[in-house]
């Protein structure tokens, strides 16, 4: 899923959603994919 998926879905702020998701990565209960405007989160 992407940052502006997850937006457009939540209505969060993308800042936050940013944020959020970079925690989630940091404690492997998420995986990033790809760089930039490609990049997709996964379990």
């Amino acid at each position: 899923m992407s940052i502006s998926e997850i937006e457009s879905i939540t209505g969060a702020n993308r800042n936050t959603i940013k944020k959020k998701l970079a925690e989630l990565v940091r404690d492997n209960h998420l995986s990033r994919q790809g760089q930039g405007k490609g990049t997709r989160y996964i379990r």
